[in-house]
């Protein structure tokens, strides 16, 4: 989508990196190396505010993630995994559609879950099993529907170390 950028981080780091994008359409391509991308940054500060912006997201984004790995119970990272959807894909449009009341639904997948919760599939599958047997979510193919989003911040609190 414009205006992407990629590959920033082989120019600010002075090492080379592996960046690949695949255009779907007829595409505006600036390459830049890096005596010409800062002085892209010095006269265009709209452009570094979105790189800083980039890197901030990034950084929280990885925050969030490691906040997951902490957690010792297994259904904590789990449910906490559905708490960093609903916080970073946000209502809606972006992959989180708000239902009634706390009813989440997220475009996920099992594996995906298993995935940013750092366990096996099939442990994975064993406590969304569980869940649904709880009623506290909806398995589907291509969904998971979360039934109450502040129950899952709740559990997930009472399990973080203070």
């Amino acid at each position: 989508q414009p205006p992407e950028i990629f590959g920033e981080m082989a120019i600010l780091e002075g090492a080379p990196r592996s960046a690949t994008a695949i255009a779907l359409d007829t595409v505006k391509v600036l390459e830049f190396n890096r005596a010409n991308f800062e002085i892209l940054m010095m006269g265009n500060p709209q452009i570094a505010l979105r790189l800083l912006r980039l890197f901030t997201k990034r950084i929280y984004d990885q925050k969030r993630r490691f906040m997951i790995l902490t957690l010792d119970d297994p259904q904590a990272r789990i449910a906490d995994v559905f708490l960093m959807l609903h916080e970073t894909q946000g209502p809606i449009n972006q992959g989180a559609a708000e239902l009634d009341g706390d009813k989440r639904e997220f475009k996920v997948t099992v594996d995906d879950v298993a995935h940013w919760a750092g366990m096996n599939m099939a442990d994975v599958q064993t406590i969304l099993g569980h869940f649904s047997n709880q009623r506290r979510i909806e398995l589907y193919q291509d969904k998971i529907v979360v039934k109450n989003i502040n129950d899952f911040t709740r559990f997930v609190n009472s399990k973080r170390k203070k």
